[in-house]
């Protein structure tokens, strides 16, 4: 416990109200998180009071963008409320995520801290003494408070949850376009266009909630995951909001402006494992716009159920067996997608399901027969090569033991990856022209799409776009009704005989013959 505290709990209570810098930077540095040696971590810095500054003087619309892991959400999401609240108990905060769960995750941490001996010491008639004389959970957590209110003093949803019937005096949106983490490699994966939409579509109805909205807050924090983000769509059309906006590094990872825990050398690391465009959004602001991307997010379409006659096809990206299980890089992939037969959908390609992950070679298999089975498909294609060949032969064996009735046709790979990049590229003139159609939870997809670049695995892998890319094998061309040229009249040959004898003075002809326009000297 701080000795201000022992000493005056008064004194020190002012010198928090007065300033969220000071209160900020004793709570950060309070000693709850310790080394291995059981020394306490010092996390707040300088560039810190800057942010807290902000928060505190930087008006009723905001924007905190900095990157992962800078204390943002520590500072913006969980002490600025209990700040605000600590100086007057009928403040009412919502506090909105991406989902549910990591909203409540916020109010959770704000409860932590208000239950804090250092707070009852400080604010006695504000900390309540009993939790259960008040509504305390992570949902909706309230505080002593003189007025009576059916919203509580700190509320949790998520950008998916319809909130109606709620008044605040700050809503603080924390990382709404935050995507979701793949289930496979424990990794962020890129927003959908779907995330964003939903995201921008919560900030716009969020305004009827406060109180007052001349004077009420809505700050946002976020990190830059990609271009077409909130962050973009405020600056294009809300031009009031106020921007905090500091990267990790000046460019050349020297000027780093978190070394406590963010040095030179880390920010190189994140570089090296992330790759140039992952890094660039996330720690240098600075995401990769749509004109460098060879799948645009603008060319996504989706669908949610298709009904119309047509072939279906099994793909199959294998992996090696050493890659099965868990090792290596490489995942295997298998898509099922629709080929309409007949207009308007012909010329059009449906993503109807796909399975991705480090499967071993029998689970490939069974994967791609499943898929077949379930959607009817006619032809499973394989590529082949070495091993691959065998697994082929394994298919054909399991579709003759099961009794199915479709073929399985195959492709012998090169090798080499630039034969693999241009059949990927085979894909862009389809999307761009809106032909490609996929389901809104295709997110993994989508993370291969917007991330693919040429020749590189290490910005993103392409397992998945390389199986989508084998369905051209199967690519139906769209039927064009072509116009009705209407013949031109045929003539006898007296016709043309009479247009000459009378048209002799004009110097062309319908039939393509010039006119004769000197005299006719008659020789005896």
């Amino acid at each position: 416990m701080p000795e201000t505290i022992k000493v005056n709990a008064h004194d020190f209570r002012s010198k928090c109200e007065e300033s969220f810098a000071y209160f900020c930077a004793w709570q950060t540095d309070c000693g709850d998180t310790v080394r291995n040696d059981g020394t306490p971590l010092d996390f707040f810095d300088d560039f810190h009071i800057d942010v807290c500054n902000f928060l505190q003087f930087g008006g009723n619309r905001k924007i905190l963008v900095i990157p992962r892991g800078f204390l943002k959400s520590h500072i913006a999401a969980r002490l600025y409320p209990i700040w605000l609240t600590l100086k007057w108990a009928d403040h009412r905060t919502l506090i909105v995520g991406n989902t549910t769960f990591n909203s409540k995750k916020r109010v959770n941490e704000i409860k932590s801290t208000l239950i804090h001996p250092d707070c009852k010491t400080a604010w006695p008639e504000i900390i309540p003494k009993s939790t259960r004389k008040v509504r305390w959970s992570d949902e909706c957590a309230d505080v002593m408070r003189p007025g009576s209110y059916s919203d509580g003093s700190f509320e949790s949803a998520g950008v998916g949850k319809k909130v109606t019937g709620q008044h605040k005096n700050l809503i603080i949106e924390d990382d709404t376009s935050c995507p979701d983490v793949d289930d496979l490699t424990a990794e962020y994966i890129m927003p959908s266009k779907s995330d964003i939409e939903q995201a921008v579509g919560w900030h716009r109805t969020c305004y009827p909630l406060l109180i007052d909205p001349m004077h009420d807050e809505v700050l946002i924090i976020t990190t830059r995951w990609c271009f077409y983000d909130l962050v973009d769509w405020v600056q294009k059309n809300e031009s009031y909001f106020n921007f905090f906006e500091k990267p990790a590094e000046d460019g050349n990872f020297e000027d780093c402006l978190y070394p406590k825990r963010f040095p030179s050398q880390i920010c190189r690391e994140l570089y090296d494992t992330m790759g140039t465009f992952r890094y660039s959004a996330l720690y240098r602001n600075n995401p990769r716009p749509p004109s460098d991307m060879i799948f645009k997010p603008s060319d996504t379409q989706y669908y949610e159920n298709i009904e119309a006659p047509g072939d279906v096809f099994v793909t199959l990206d294998p992996i090696p067996p050493e890659s099965g299980g868990g090792f290596g890089y490489d995942y295997a992939a298998i898509i099922a997608c629709l080929h309409p037969k007949e207009k308007p959908h012909r010329g059009s390609l449906y993503v109807l399901e796909y399975r991705y992950g480090r499967f071993t070679v029998a689970q490939q298999i069974d994967s791609a027969y499943e898929l077949a089975i379930k959607y009817g498909a006619r032809v499973i294609f394989v590529e082949t090569t070495f091993f691959q060949f065998d697994m082929k032969i394994r298919l054909l064996d399991k579709i003759r033991t099961e009794g199915g009735r479709m073929s399985v046709d195959h492709d012998s790979h090169t090798g080499k990856k630039n034969s693999k990049d241009l059949r990927i590229m085979g894909l862009q003139p389809l999307f761009e022209r809106g032909a490609v159609f996929i389901k809104g939870n295709m997110k993994e997809l989508e993370n291969e799409m917007y991330q693919y670049v040429p020749g590189s695995k290490r910005v993103s892998r392409d397992d998945l776009l390389d199986a989508l890319a084998m369905q051209l094998k199967y690519f139906r061309l769209q039927i064009v009704d072509r116009p009705v040229i209407e013949k031109k009249p045929q003539y006898l040959l007296s016709d043309i005989l009479t247009e000459i004898a009378t048209d002799r003075r004009k110097k062309g002809m319908r039939y393509g013959h010039r006119a004769q326009t000197t005299p006719y000297h008659v020789f005896t």
